[in-house]
């Protein structure tokens, strides 16, 4: 529970029993004259007696309204009093349990580290707010951008470099699996939305070493890997990232993958592909951006709509790069500028307005 979802805790000022007691005594008053109006002045005095007493009850019925609305309030205050106690002692819980778990992340023992991530992701179920769940995504992501540790990069083929090699992978099957999508329904088998997804996530991958990563059917809100190393297969089939996929100087040693790509941005500037890339049926509906990348096999995009690529200073050593039934919505010069046999198959249509090209280019 969020801390501003919980209910103010006022206290109750005591001018309000001031002004309570003329109420009390104006209500009682007013029922007397109101009763002694019809009584008349020949009446005999039981019948005042009798009006004295309305006015009394009406009174004692009225302070204890009062004293009822008291005692609500002295039972609301308790509650929200317990609503907060419990609020505190759990964020004080999340604050140790996550500072512990950071702590042991530093462990000369693989395994300590490994039980110490599931920790983490533990808290992060437990604790449905999103900026923790963020801050401990953060803290996996920073862990895979260390370098390898003394005692695993000394040893080639040793049992310590393949123990932090597993940490690692763990790592990165925890990062994936709350921004995986897709669940199965206990009923007729149908997809669902996982209940691992944690929204809205930020993934900074920078300089990190990875083994592979797979991302099918992944949803963040950014993905950086800028400058990272990825020796296995990256695959971005039916991935969407909502603002932009950066990866600048990114090195693929593996096939390269991205099927049904949705985003703002795209950069692959200074880029090394190394078995190549294929694209098919992506909207990046911004910019995509190969400027500088090093394509040393062929790479295929198809059908795909782009608002404006450019592979300007692209180091292809004659791999080549093909397009089949793309469409550019922009008039991109660094996309005209390509080899005839390199566009065959791509139709590029100019901006219906010069600004929407200055913006989209930019």
């Amino acid at each position: 529970m969020e801390r501003k979802s919980l209910p103010d805790l006022r206290p109750l000022s005591w001018l309000w029993t001031v002004p309570a007691l003329m109420v009390v005594a104006a209500i009682s008053l007013g029922v007397y004259y109101w009763a002694d109006s019809y009584v008349g002045a020949l009446d005999p005095a039981s019948v005042r007696v009798d009006v004295l007493r309305l006015s009394l009850t009406t009174a004692a019925g009225t302070g204890g309204g009062l004293a009822l609305w008291l005692a609500f309030h002295r039972q609301r205050s308790s509650e929200i009093t317990g609503q907060h106690t419990i609020h505190d002692a759990t964020k004080r819980r999340i604050t140790e349990l996550y500072t512990s778990a950071t702590e042991q992340l530093g462990s000369d023992q693989p395994a300590v580290r490994l039980a110490e991530l599931y920790a983490l992701e533990r808290l992060g179920r437990d604790s449905e707010h999103p900026t923790l769940r963020q801050t401990i995504i953060d803290v996996v992501c920073a862990y895979l951008r260390m370098p390898l540790r003394e005692d695993a990069a000394a040893t080639e083929s040793g049992a310590a470099r393949e123990a932090e090699l597993e940490v690692r992978r763990a790592a990165q099957k925890l990062i994936i699996r709350h921004i995986h999508t897709v669940g199965k329904s206990n009923r007729e088998n149908e997809d669902v939305l996982s209940e691992d997804f944690w929204p809205d996530l930020d993934l900074d991958l920078s300089g990190a070493q990875l083994d592979e990563l797979d991302l099918v059917l992944c949803k963040c809100r950014s993905l950086t890997l800028d400058r990272a190393t990825i020796a296995g297969k990256t695959a971005l089939d039916g991935t969407e990232v909502r603002e932009k996929v950066s990866c600048k100087r990114t090195m693929f040693c593996g096939w390269v993958i991205v099927d049904g790509l949705r985003t703002l941005m795209t950069s692959f500037e200074s880029a090394i592909f190394e078995a190549g890339i294929g694209m098919s049926d992506s909207h990046p509906s911004g910019v995509l951006s190969f400027v500088g990348a090093e394509v040393r096999k062929r790479d295929t995009f198809q059908k795909c709509t782009f608002g404006c690529v450019t592979f300007s200073d692209c180091k292809h050593d004659g791999a080549g790069i093909r397009f089949k039934d793309c469409t550019v919505v922009a008039d991109s010069v660094g996309l005209t500028a390509l080899p005839n046999e390199w566009t065959v198959g791509a139709e590029v249509h100019p901006p219906p307005l010069s600004s929407h090209r200055e913006n989209v280019c930019r």
